[in-house]
C-alpha cells in the first residue's frame, strides 16, 4: 500500500495533519477519504493491517473541561452520548416502534428517561433499546434518529447555532436530511437542558480568551486568539473546538512518534500508513498481530487531567482486517474488524 498523501501540521490550528495531493497532482487524500472507497487498500503478502482508534475523543475531553455533571457520568458509566440524547429526544419515536413490534419486551421509554444515569444500565430494557437506538443509522433518512442525535451533539458541544447545525446536517447526510431551523433550535436547546455543564463551559472558555486571549490544550499546548474588535460567534466556536480538538491531534501524534520509534528500535517489520487525526493504521506481519494491536491501544490511551484536576484516560478501539474498510460479514469479510 503506497501512501500518496502529503501532510504539514501547518495547514491546521488544532494540531492535526493538513493534508493535500501530491506535487505531480496524481496522489490522493488518503487522511480523509471516504470509508466505502477504502476497501481497494490491503496490506502486503503475509501482513495484516491494524487499525486503532481513540473512542468518543473530543466528547469524552469535553466532559472533563465541564465541571462533574450528567455529560461526564455518561462516559464512567459507559453509555454513549448519542445513544442517550437519542434516548431522550425521540423517546415518542421509539416507543411508537416497540408498541408497533420492534422489539419483543414491553418498555415505557418514559420511565427510561427518568432512570438515573448510573441505574441505566442495570434496566433489563437498555440493550434492547440501545440497539433499536443505534439501529435507526440504517432507516430511511428522514429517520435517522440516532445519526441526527449524533449531530446534535457534536453542534452543541461546539456552541454551533441552528442555522449551522442545519446547514452541516444537510451537507453531511449529502442532502438525504432536512433539518428546519425550528426543529434544530429545539433540539440545540434540549441537549443543553440535560447537560447545563456545557454551557458554563462555553462561559469560561469566552471569558479565558477576552482575559489573556490564550488557550491551551491538555498538553500545554497554546493557541492565541486575537480580539479584531470583539469575538464573534465564528471565533468563539474555533475556541470551544481548540482544546479538544488540539488534545484529539496530539493524541495521535505522540503515538505516531512512539511507534516508529518502537519499529526502528526493535527493527519490526511494521509499517506506519495512515494518520486520520484520531486514528492510526499500520501494516504488520500475521502472527505480530497481537503484539501490534496491545502496543498500539497502549500508547493511544493517553492519561489526561481536565479543569478541575481529575485524571482521567483516553479510551480506545482496535479492529484488523485485510482491507482499509469496515468489516461487513456479507459485504466485506475481509474488512477491517473489532478486536
Amino acid at each position: 500500500m503506497r501512501n500518496t498523501t502529503c501532510c504539514s501540521i501547518s495547514g491546521t490550528t488544532t494540531f492535526r495533519l493538513a493534508s493535500h495531493k501530491t506535487i505531480d497532482k496524481k496522489g490522493t487524500n488518503l487522511q480523509n477519504l471516504e470509508k466505502s472507497l477504502r476497501r481497494i487498500y490491503i496490506p502486503d503478502e503475509g501482513k495484516i493491517f491494524v487499525q486503532v482508534d481513540q473512542s468518543g475523543a473530543e466528547a469524552l475531553i469535553v466532559a472533563y473541561l465541564c465541571r462533574a455533571g450528567n455529560f461526564r457520568d455518561l462516559f464512567l458509566h459507559n453509555i454513549k452520548p448519542h445513544v442517550f440524547v437519542g434516548q431522550h429526544l425521540f423517546k415518542d419515536i421509539w416507543q411508537q416502534k416497540i408498541n408497533a413490534g420492534k422489539l419483543d419486551i414491553k418498555c415505557d421509554i418514559s420511565q427510561l428517561c427518568n432512570t438515573p444515569i448510573p441505574k441505566l444500565k442495570e434496566s433489563p430494557f437498555w440493550k434492547e433499546v440501545d440497539t433499536l437506538i443505534k439501529s435507526s443509522d440504517s432507516w430511511p433518512a428522514k429517520e435517522r434518529y440516532y445519526y441526527i442525535s449524533k449531530q446534535v451533539c457534536h453542534s452543541s458541544n461546539y456552541g454551533i447555532g441552528p442555522n449551522m447545525f442545519s446547514l452541516n446536517t444537510l451537507e453531511k447526510s449529502k442532502g438525504k436530511i432536512v433539518i428546519s431551523k425550528q426543529q434544530a433550535q429545539t433540539y440545540l436547546t434540549f441537549y443543553h437542558s440535560l447537560f447545563p455543564e456545557i454551557k458554563e463551559w462555553h462561559e469560561a472558555v469566552r471569558n479565558q480568551i477576552e482575559q489573556t486571549g490564550y488557550l491551551y490544550n491538555l498538553f500545554g499546548f497554546p493557541r492565541y486568539f486575537h480580539k479584531n474588535g470583539r469575538y464573534d460567534d465564528a471565533l468563539l466556536k474555533e475556541a470551544f473546538a481548540f482544546v479538544p480538538q488540539s488534545t484529539v491531534g496530539t493524541i495521535t501524534n505522540i503515538a505516531v512518534t512512539e511507534l516508529q520509534n518502537f519499529i526502528e528500535v526493535s527493527q519490526l517489520d511494521w509499517d506506519i500508513l495512515a494518520q486520520t487525526h484520531d486514528s492510526y493504521l499500520v501494516q504488520c506481519p500475521i502472527n505480530e498481530v497481537d503484539i501490534c494491536v496491545k502496543f498500539m491501544t497502549e500508547i493511544i490511551n493517553q492519561e489526561l487531567k481536565g479543569n478541575d484536576g481529575t485524571v482521567f484516560r483516553m479510551k480506545s478501539e482496535a479492529a484488523t482486517g485485510f482491507n482499509w474498510s469496515p468489516f461487513d460479514p456479507k459485504k466485506n469479510p475481509d474488512g477491517l474488524k473489532p478486536v
